[in-house]
């Protein structure tokens, strides 16, 4: 089956660090896109005389249809971090979509997410559906690992919701050490303090080793794999 491809316009980018970008686009052959907080879509980026198909997160709530924000990671001689910097706004661009089965699966239990990086993109969508949309009562606890404090980003919108429900909490942790990958000893440090309610659900999002650590860490805290929940990309 020929894969069915949309067009947007790029109509925002802003660096939230030196090396994070977001990126707003508008949609601009359909009214409005229709998906579930979690989902991701493909963009068909230009690399020379090609296109290269590239996954991204939607970081926006599904309460705003009419336009999709991404977060995108900026590293040397990425095919997609030279693209969103160089492009000019109100330029098109094509994406398929939206993809995937990330998604909430029950709100009967507290939920944590726990996410690297960029990888707070779709649990940042997931945290505005649930609590702009759905306005959920359960509690949500996000707990975000930066490698720094000059990459650190989205702290003051944290810092809002945190003020307008009282549902809602997070911690930040900074990567103290510059060797290792995934989980290093000061986050398992600091979550080991974390009194984790062995019924509740858990969402990661980051980079394949976070993802495979963060399972692995709560394995051994007796969270049941049923109540661990991810999706990474093929």
């Amino acid at each position: 089956m020929r894969t069915r491809y949309f067009t947007a316009i790029i109509e925002k980018k802003r660096h939230l660090t030196p090396t994070v970008l977001i990126v707003r686009l508008h949609l601009a052959d359909r009214k409005k896109i229709n998906f579930r907080a979690g989902q991701y879509i493909v963009l068909k980026i230009p690399a020379g005389s090609i296109f290269v198909d590239r996954p991204f997160s939607i970081a926006s709530s599904p309460k705003e249809p009419y336009f999709l924000e991404l977060l995108v990671k900026i590293t040397a001689g990425g095919v997609a971090s030279d693209f969103f910097e160089r492009v000019e706004l109100g330029s098109p661009i094509q994406f398929c979509g939206p993809k995937g089965s990330f998604r909430i699966k029950t709100l009967s239990h507290t939920i944590f997410f726990l996410t690297s990086g960029t990888g707070i993109a779709p649990l940042r969508s997931m945290i505005y559906d649930l609590l702009e949309v759905k306005k959920v009562s359960t509690k949500l606890w996000c707990f975000f690992f930066v490698q720094n404090k000059k990459e650190l980003f989205l702290k003051d919108e944290l810092v809002t919701l945190r003020k307008i429900y009282n549902n809602f909490n997070y911690s930040i942790f900074l990567k103290e050490s510059e060797t290792g990958t995934g989980i290093t000893s000061e986050f398992a440090s600091h979550l080991n303090k974390v009194n984790f309610d062995k019924t509740a659900d858990f969402y990661l999002c980051g980079g394949s080793h976070f993802v495979h650590d963060m399972s692995a860490f709560l394995s051994r805290k007796k969270i049941p794999k049923r109540n661990i929940h991810f999706e990474l990309f093929k």
